[in-house]
């Protein structure tokens, strides 16, 4: 398997056989609820219909071709995933830079944002439960505002262009944003207004 296997699936860096033990819980649960005598109608039928469904959900994961599994203690699937993610790092994505500004895709439409019209950038973390994800948001002397996330094709490219363009921009903001983590950790990255992180806050947020 190489990175071209991988285009237009999702893939999971896991070993799936390491999820087989989603499937012993509900595995119970079906046992039970016929060697035993205990269960109401209205119980039996939601255990095996919640049961059935859950294992179907996991199995369809696991096997269906649209989903790839890579193992990434295994030295190829190692390989795999560094040479995945030199490809994302280096992918401008949905951007296109030009010495005035940039182009951003979004969906059925392309915005041209001017750097001179950017009036701020902010960064954060969203608490998704069991990771954190940073997210940017640009605020345009329009009013308009651009809100990005890691997930975005081209993000790495993005955060390495608006720090070449503003060297005022703390070069490791990103990195300091991670931790601690599952905070919010709102941060005023950039400025052209020469207010404060405070008055800007409360201006965009508030």
């Amino acid at each position: 398997m190489d990175t071209k296997q991988l285009e237009g699936k999702r893939v999971f860096w896991s070993n799936k056989w390491d999820k087989i033990w989603l499937l012993i819980i509900p595995a119970i649960f079906l046992i039970d609820i016929f060697v035993s005598n205990r269960y109401s109608d209205f119980w039996f039928w939601t255990i095996l219909m919640g049961a059935t469904a859950f294992i179907i959900y996991v199995l369809y994961h696991m096997f269906h071709p649209k989903f790839v599994w890579v193992d990434t203690k295994s030295k190829h699937g190692k390989l795999i995933h560094q040479e995945a993610f030199n490809l994302r790092y280096n992918d401008t994505g949905v951007f296109q830079y030009l010495d005035t500004g940039f182009n951003f895709s979004d969906r059925d439409q392309t915005i041209f944002v001017a750097w001179t019209s950017i009036e701020s950038i902010f960064a954060f973390k969203r608490d998704l439960m069991t990771i954190d994800e940073l997210n940017i948001e640009v605020f345009l002397k329009n009013n308009m505002r651009i809100r990005l996330t890691e997930e975005i094709d081209g993000w790495f490219q993005f955060i390495i262009k608006i720090k070449e363009v503003f060297p005022s921009i703390d070069k490791e903001f990103d990195t300091k944003l991670i931790f601690p983590p599952f905070e919010t950790n709102l941060t005023l990255v950039y400025s052209s207004t020469g207010k404060t992180q405070s008055e800007l806050i409360n201006q965009y947020y508030e």
